[in-house]
């Protein structure tokens, strides 16, 4: 049954005319009875693969149908009442948790589907907690300032711990692994990165379920500084890359408070964004610089029967940008911060070699050339906060004219 309903989910017309709470609830029940199915007797290979199976088209089917309907209140309650009487967090949180502990006692063929079916359980819950923080947020209840209820990012509670001690054990588990535990760890940062999008979620996921700790395991060695070959130290920077913009994006959310700018600051993450940013910048500004050599060479065809295709960004570039917009989201949330335990945040942001006011004026010069772009806004956001130390920064200000930037 999931099987079949995952196959009629991959359309999104097909997903709103199945859509009822009826179906949700017979998804996650799925999930449900498959978890219990580990607590009778071991199960033989080809049950295994039968329940494998089960999870990953039931999560798949979810993940398809909250995408397709999110956004209205009926529909959104209709998800969260369905899957709440389900029964969705035991299930869920089983099946996770088997991505942080090893499994020798699994064929490999095996060991890959319980991956699979783990991994789509992780894409389902990312689409499920925006579903249900939107919910929260439409709500005549809702608290005045904006804000989600407390109360509704605690019902992610022990799905959000679990994830918290997976991405602990990742490097353990996927010693030998490596894209494979950089794929699990961007799908887990994406979940901690919807939950904790208001200042009610990233307080509990800093100060309750100890994210920085567990976000700390992927930082790339040396963790008090750099080699003699400095940021382009090839182990050094290999660390850098493995770091998903999923993962700098949560931090970024984090910083909406005390607690998690000390730990952006004290344990080393501002620092790897803006070697990170630094190493990026030059091959994503070349590669941008010729994209758009291309689009201005284009010449539509003549022909009304030739479809007019305009050169794309490539996706080795699309994430390239991805990588340093999330870089420079962080360094901004970070810009002007002060601890008497961990010091100003500026004075690293600010150091010559990482010249990052005036890679961030090049960035949003280009406004009138292209497209705006997050890119370009997490550059002007860059500009704005550090434009506030005016007494560092009187000189920078006037040679790049930010000035005149900010009035464009």
């Amino acid at each position: 049954g999931c099987e079949v309903l995952e196959g009629l989910c991959t359309h999104s017309g097909t997903c709103e005319n199945l859509f009822s709470e009826h179906t949700i609830y017979y998804l996650v029940r799925c999930l449900f009875i498959s978890r219990w199915m580990f607590s009778g007797p071991t199960q033989s290979d080809r049950r295994l693969m039968m329940t494998f199976n089960c999870v990953r088209s039931a999560a798949n089917a979810l993940t398809n149908i909250c995408a397709a309907v999110k956004g209205s209140n009926v529909r959104d309650d209709a998800i969260v009442h369905g899957a709440t009487r389900a029964d969705l967090m035991d299930p869920v949180c089983f099946f996770v948790s088997n991505l942080g502990v090893l499994q020798p006692n699994l064929t490999p063929a095996l060991l890959a589907l319980q991956r699979d079916a783990a991994k789509s359980v992780l894409n389902f819950l990312k689409e499920y907690a925006q579903v249900t923080i939107q919910r929260s947020l439409s709500d005549t209840a809702a608290p005045a300032d904006g804000e989600v209820d407390v109360e509704v990012i605690r019902t992610f509670e022990p799905i959000g711990n679990t994830i918290i001690t997976v991405i602990k054990e990742l490097k353990k588990v996927y010693e030998h692994e490596e894209d494979l535990m950089i794929e699990i760890l961007e799908k887990s940062c994406a979940i901690i990165e919807v939950i904790s999008s208001y200042a009610s979620g990233a307080k509990i996921v800093s100060a309750e379920w100890h994210s920085g700790k567990a976000l700390s395991e992927h930082l790339p060695p040396p963790l008090s500084g750099v080699g003699e070959d400095g940021i382009y130290e090839e182990n050094y920077k290999k660390g850098l890359m493995k770091m998903s913009p999923n993962l700098f994006r949560c931090l970024s959310n984090l910083c909406q408070t005390e607690s998690g700018k000390g730990d952006c600051l004290g344990d080393g993450f501002l620092r790897r964004a803006l070697d990170k940013f630094s190493i990026l910048f030059p091959a994503v500004e070349k590669m941008l610089l010729s994209w758009q050599d291309e689009v201005d060479s284009y010449v539509k065809p003549i022909d009304i029967f030739t479809k007019a295709e305009p050169p794309k960004q490539s996706d080795d570039l699309v994430y390239k940008v991805r990588e340093c917009s999330s870089c420079l989201v962080l360094v901004g949330e970070c810009s002007n911060y002060t601890s008497y335990m961990f010091g100003a945040a500026n004075d690293l942001i600010l150091l010559d070699h990482y010249r990052l006011m005036e890679r961030c004026a090049i960035i949003v010069r280009r406004a009138g050339k292209t497209s705006w772009s997050e890119y370009m806004q997490a550059a002007l956001t860059c500009l704005v906060k550090l434009s506030e130390d005016n007494v560092r920064l009187v000189d920078v200000v006037e040679r790049e004219d930010l000035v005149g930037i900010f009035k464009q």
